[in-house]
This record gives structure tokens, C-alpha cells and sequence, in this order.
């Protein structure tokens, strides 16, 4: 039972869109790297681009994509310049339903997963991979473009391990993780700008592809909360995010053991132009005081402040506030669960307490 609202998209692209970004230095395939992405697709019956460098089809770029390959049956492939990179064996992929898709460069130890599973290779060819200067192309590139959905678009500058994939690759990343150098959700749900939600901040442009609600499930995971905030730190966006991440987390948790709808509303899209402060403040606050209310008050539980007004001060103590009673909730609910577990009641003790 999930009772967080989140407003969350993804593009529909009908073999003609796109989404094209600038190829900054900032992201480079000529060594190790990782893509990532959930797709959806309406169909596969030639090949449909995923993510692709070939814009102008440079000596050395590459393209990631789906459907017939070299002449097989719902595939994987990935294609350099008059060459086959690597190839899946046929039906890996499946028309309608949503499915994570992953392909790893490991100096030359290739690899394309879906769903978290290594896929099972048909070809791989030698090749090197150059950079250039064209624009990084997401749904199109030198082939027919994508026909279906595309979501969740992660670029890594390391190559991941397959337990690294399946240990995030269900969930929003804050942005900020090691090695993440490219991170499009496409929540943006109007408009024609992609923007990159990584510490790269490589923004994209939209062309011909439209926003839909149909998208993948992701939940949200329990981000360690910074609860030692002092005068000389600084409060970003990524911070707020975790704060707001953290109560989606405990809120699905609490309606998923409990059976109890816990109903709040969370955004975690912040970025370096959008940190909306004041507006967004009452909310997070009365989000973490409804957890409570839907649960108990733990001990060293601070009451929330829900009357934030434009030109107050926020600082640490507000910081620490927000994290600790986050954080407090937190264990007190896996001390609930581990009681559950053990005496078939959230309670335990004479009282009713929980120890």
C-alpha cells in the first residue's frame, strides 16, 4: 500500500523524437562507463535507438539499442561504426512492459544486463570507442529511434557491477552519487528541457517526444541522514532532497507493514536553478509530524515547524531537526518491526512500550 504522492514522468517517443545533449567534456566512453535506463517499448520489429553518440557517425562513436540487431528478435545491441560491439541473443527484451536495461564497458569485458541479470551474448567485437564533439542523443541516433517509453537515463564513468546495478536500479538517485556523471528522469512533465539531475548538470533539449505518467515503479531507499549540522555548513539542494526522500521512505514502509495509509506529498527534482526554500518548508515539516501522528513521538523528538513565512532564517538546529526526528522515526520502526517479528504485535512490554 503506497500513499505518497510524487509527481513522476517519463517521454514517449514514436520513432521520430528525441532528446539531444550537449557531449561536454565532462563525460567521456573511451575507457570504463556504464548506461543505464528502464524502457518500455511499442515495438521492435527494426532497430530502435536507445543512446547513441553517433550523431554524425564519428570515427569511434557508439549507439545502444533495441530490437532486431543483426538480424535477430527482440535484442540487445550495441553498434559502433560498420560493427557490432556487442549482440545479444534474441528475446531479452519484451514489447509493453517495462524492464531495466544496462550496458557496462570494462575495457573490452563488455556486458548487457536486464532487470539486474547478465544477458546471455551472441557477438561481441573488438572496438574502440573515441569521443567527439556531436551532440549525446537519447531515443534517436543512426538508426530508427525509439518507439515506446524511456526512463530513468544514468551515465556512470565506472563499470558497475551487477550487484551495484540491482542495488539501485529500482530506486531515484539523489544525483550526487560516486561516479554518476549523467542522470535524466524526465520529470519535468512539461516543456522541452531534460534536465540532468548529476552534479554534471549537462541539460538536454526534447524534441518530438512527449511527457506521459506511464512510468516504471521506483522506491525510495533510506539515505544515512546528516544530523551533526554546525555553523560553518552549507544546506544545498541535495540535502532537502534527502530529507524529503527519507519521509517518502518511512511513509511507504509505515503503509506497507502497517496496512495504514500514510498519506504525504514529497519532491525530490531539486537542482542547482530550482531550490525553492520557504514554500516547500511547512510542507516537509507537517510531512514528518504526519509519520509521527500515523506512528508515535519518539524519545529526543523535536515538534516540527509549520509556520515557516518568506524572510525567516533557516540554520542548523533547523537542519538537525528535520534529520534527527527523521532519523529517530527510523529506529524506532525497525524496533517496531523486529518486535513484530519476534511477538506478533508492533508493542512490546508491560506498557505497551517499545524497548
Amino acid at each position: 500500500m503506497m500513499a505518497v504522492n510524487i509527481n513522476r514522468y517519463a517521454l514517449l517517443f514514436n520513432g521520430a523524437g528525441s532528446v539531444k545533449i550537449p557531449n561536454k567534456p565532462n563525460i567521456s566512453f573511451e575507457s570504463k562507463f556504464t548506461i543505464e535506463a528502464w524502457i518500455k517499448p511499442n515495438n521492435l520489429s527494426t532497430r530502435r535507438a536507445i543512446f547513441s553518440t553517433r550523431e554524425k557517425n564519428a570515427p569511434g562513436s557508439w549507439q545502444f539499442e533495441a530490437g532486431t540487431a543483426s538480424g535477430g528478435t527482440n535484442r540487445l545491441a550495441v553498434t559502433g561504426v560498420g560493427t557490432w560491439i556487442i549482440e545479444t541473443v534474441d528475446n531479452v527484451v519484451s514489447i509493453g512492459v517495462w524492464q531495466h536495461v544496462a550496458y557496462v564497458r570494462d575495457s573490452g569485458n563488455d556486458k548487457i544486463y536486464v532487470n539486474g541479470i547478465e544477458q546471455p551474448i551472441s557477438t561481441k567485437t573488438p572496438y574502440a570507442i573515441v569521443d567527439n564533439l556531436d551532440n549525446i542523443l537519447i531515443g534517436s541516433g543512426v538508426v530508427s529511434g525509439f518507439d515506446g517509453i524511456i526512463d530513468e537515463v544514468r551515465v556512470w564513468n565506472t563499470a558497475r557491477t551487477q550487484e551495484e546495478i540491482q542495488a539501485n536500479m529500482n530506486t531515484q538517485l539523489m544525483g550526487n552519487e560516486f561516479g554518476l556523471v549523467g542522470y535524466w528522469k524526465f520529470n519535468e512533465g512539461t516543456g522541452t528541457v531534460a534536465r540532468d539531475a548529476s552534479v554534471v548538470w549537462d541539460d538536454g533539449v526534447v524534441s518530438g517526444a512527449t511527457y506521459t505518467t506511464d512510468v516504471p515503479i521506483l522506491i525510495a531507499q533510506w539515505i544515512e541522514p546528516k544530523t551533526d549540522w554546525g555553523e560553518e555548513d552549507f544546506y544545498n539542494y541535495h540535502d532537502l532532497d534527502r530529507v524529503e526522500n527519507n519521509s517518502e521512505y518511512l511513509a511507504n514502509l509505515l503503509s506497507s507493514y502497517r496496512g495504514q495509509s500514510v498519506s504525504i506529498t514529497a519532491f525530490t527534482d531539486r537542482y542547482k536553478k530550482r531550490f525553492e526554500f520557504y514554500d516547500s518548508m511547512n510542507r516537509i515539516e507537517s510531512n514528518i509530524q504526519t509519520l509521527a501522528d500515523n506512528f508515535f513521538e519518539p524519545v529526543g523528538w523535536i515538534e516540527p515547524k509549520t509556520d515557516w513565512e518568506s524572510g525567516q532564517p533557516f540554520g542548523f538546529r533547523d537542519a538537525n531537526r528535520l534529520e534527527r526526528n527523521l532519523a529517530l522515526l527510523h529506529d524506532l520502526l525497525l524496533k517496531a518491526f523486529e518486535s513484530y517479528k519476534y511477538c506478533g504485535t508492533f508493542y512490546a512490554g508491560e506498557d505497551g512500550d517499545i524497548y
